[in-house]
């Protein structure tokens, strides 16, 4: 069986207005209420199922370009690609869920660990404004994993490199769409929070450390038994079978 490959897309949006603590005690519990909330928001700012639907698409696509039976199957039978599609996306939104919520603990120690409650009140003020969630839709909508699939599409770890390359891409084109006023609003962000690029910059890397071990998840044997059952039933509708 191919790796399915496993969303982890990092977002930013706002969720409230953190509170205003008056004790150490409190204070210490707020800050960390407050990035619990920010993981929150960092998981779903971006469209899970729009995102796996493009990457669903993607694997399929490559599929069917490495391997020439199934190209012929679908040169022969147009509902093919769209057969696997449908039986391919429910099973990477489980395993992504999955994977998300096992990697929930490490996502909020690291948030707590290098993000201060000002500085997450900061990013909660952008990303969770009207172009910071165009932004993140945008990021749905274009998720790219070229690099990614290239590298483990034959079981192969996907490198850090990899990921940051599609990373990159990905906000190229999501950026590319914003207009005159989107950029005009984040020039205003700017302004105001002269921190804030010194800060993201310096999370990034954390973020993406917990993005390459949640990229090279594999499913479980449970995930891949059922997902091989459906491939069969799929594969058995059309004529042929295969081989586990």
């Amino acid at each position: 069986m191919k790796r399915i490959r496993i969303i982890a897309v990092a977002a930013l949006a706002a969720l409230a207005t953190p509170p205003a603590p008056a004790l150490a005690q409190q204070a210490e519990a707020a800050t960390a209420d407050l990035h619990t909330q920010l993981y929150e928001i960092i998981v779903g700012g971006v469209d899970l199922e729009v995102a796996a639907r493009r990457i669903t698409t993607d694997t399929v696509d490559q599929l069917l370009a490495s391997d020439a039976l199934l190209a012929e199957v679908q040169s022969e039978e147009p509902d093919f690609r769209k057969d696997l599609i449908t039986t391919f996306y429910p099973h990477m939104m489980t395993m992504t869920r999955r994977i998300q919520a096992d990697y929930r603990p490490q996502f909020i120690a690291m948030l707590q660990n290098r993000l201060t409650a000002g500085e997450a009140e900061m990013m909660i003020d952008v990303f969770g404004s009207r172009v910071g969630r165009k932004l993140m839709g945008g990021i749905s909508r274009n998720i790219n994993s070229e690099r990614s699939m290239e590298e483990g599409w034959d079981g192969g770890e996907i490198s850090r490199e990899a990921i940051e390359a599609d990373n990159r891409e990905t906000a190229r084109v999501s950026v590319s769409q914003l207009d005159e006023q989107d950029m005009l609003d984040l020039a205003a962000f700017a302004e105001r929070y002269p921190t804030l690029l010194p800060t993201f910059q310096a999370l990034s890397p954390h973020l993406l450390d917990i993005r390459v071990r949640m990229d090279n998840e594999l499913p479980t044997l449970e995930e891949d038994r059922l997902l091989f059952d459906d491939i069969v039933n799929l594969y058995a509708r059309y004529g042929m079978e295969l081989e586990s």
